[in-house]
């Protein structure tokens, strides 16, 4: 699978609060919308395999950090059985927290602004673990060639890293499919590395590459 066939998810970006079923989704790659009431196990075998690991893996995470209070919601709740099957609902409230084995994935919530938070350093996106793992084409053939300038000593590969950089992330592409402020450093921080190239070759990259639009916002996270 490549970037470019995942769905665009950058207006679930302002929702202020979502289940953590849609949380898993987002995080894998799946835009909610396309599976109205559906659990993230009724996916199996439907949709593309590692996405679906992903964001399987990503509930278990958001499950075990709601229900250990490292993520704090904004509605909990469980839902029990008896011997007999019949089963209830329960809520769930502060400092209280659900348990893992009984709590309602679809009827949780939490804030994006903590999802966030919280996220960083911890799980990466299905769309990030393939920015760090498409490989980059160079293509030999291009007929417009674009002039850019680099501070002086620098090499070529830092010259063809930049115009890659240009072709994948950013031409073209409008405000809201532009990867983030993080994603593009770290990017250009891997592929830099792979081509034998300095840190401080890859923040030169980034600085006289980035958008200067005003459409572009300074954005720190993406899904």
């Amino acid at each position: 699978m490549r970037i470019e066939d995942l769905p665009d998810l950058s207006i679930w970006r302002d929702v202020p609060v979502l289940s953590i079923e849609y949380a898993a989704m987002l995080w894998g790659g799946l835009d909610p919308y396309e599976y109205p009431d559906k659990r993230i196990d009724d996916l199996r075998g439907i949709i593309n395999k590692n996405q679906h690991r992903h964001a399987w893996v990503t509930l278990q995470h958001l499950k075990h950090a709601v229900c250990e209070g490292d993520l704090s919601f904004s509605e909990a709740w469980e839902n029990h059985y008896d011997s007999n099957g019949f089963g209830w609902d329960k809520s769930i409230e502060y400092p209280d927290t659900p348990s893992p084995h009984a709590i309602d994935t679809q009827r949780t919530t939490i804030r994006m602004s903590a999802l966030m938070k919280w996220a960083k350093g911890k799980i990466k996106t299905y769309r990030q673990l393939l920015q760090q793992t498409q490989p980059v084409v160079i293509d030999q053939a291009c007929e417009k060639p674009a002039t850019l300038l680099l501070p002086s000593g620098y090499t070529t590969p830092a010259l063809e890293l930049a115009l890659v950089h240009i072709d994948q992330n950013l031409a073209g592409l409008p405000a809201n499919e532009i990867p983030r402020t993080s994603e593009q450093k770290e990017w250009l921080k891997l592929q830099a590395e792979a081509r034998g190239l300095s840190g401080r070759e890859a923040d030169a990259i980034y600085l006289v590459t980035r958008p200067m639009r005003k459409d572009v916002r300074p954005q720190d996270e993406d899904l």
